[in-house]
């Protein structure tokens, strides 16, 4: 179970502080793009969004987009944030990610990885070693695969996770 657990949550992307970005030593923020940056199958971006991407960005910490998708909308939502995007990283499998941060010379734990699945995007951050921070899903359309097998196995895990 501790690998499905998250260093945070927060509502939506655009509530996660600069302060806690310093307070947790973030030198990037990887940020998934279905439900996450963007509502699914889409390229739309929101005006917090894109406000809290510059104002990271200002403050000296990198973002980018990591998804597992393979189509077009990534590099469009990167074009509209001026961050870069790396695609098809078939999340929550590490390889590809760990050559991710060598090449960029970024250690995993100044990274930050912020999604709305747990089996993907927060499994890969604590396989790394890296942070995390788990955002509630923009929106309720998402890809068959995921409704099926993620979120019904989020499911059986949540109350175990999020005891309060």
């Amino acid at each position: 179970m501790k690998s499905l657990l998250p260093t945070a949550r927060f509502e939506r992307i655009f509530d996660i502080t600069p302060e806690f970005l310093k307070e947790n030593g973030i030198e990037l923020v990887l940020c998934d793009m279905d439900n996450t940056l963007a509502p699914w199958h889409s390229d739309y971006i929101d005006q917090s969004t894109a406000l809290w991407t510059e104002k990271v960005k200002q403050g000296g910490v990198k973002v980018a987009l990591l998804t597992n998708s393979k189509g077009t909308n990534a590099d469009s939502i990167g074009k509209k944030l001026d961050i870069p995007v790396y695609k098809d990283a078939k999340k929550p499998f590490r390889g590809y990610t760990e050559n991710l941060l060598k090449a960029l010379g970024v250690n995993p734990e100044n990274v930050l990885f912020a999604g709305d699945q747990l089996f993907t995007d927060i499994r890969l951050a604590n396989k790394l070693k890296a942070k995390s921070v788990l955002t509630t899903p923009i929106s309720d359309r998402e890809w068959w695969c995921t409704k099926v097998f993620n979120r019904s196995r989020e499911r059986l895990v949540w109350r175990f996770l999020f005891k309060k």
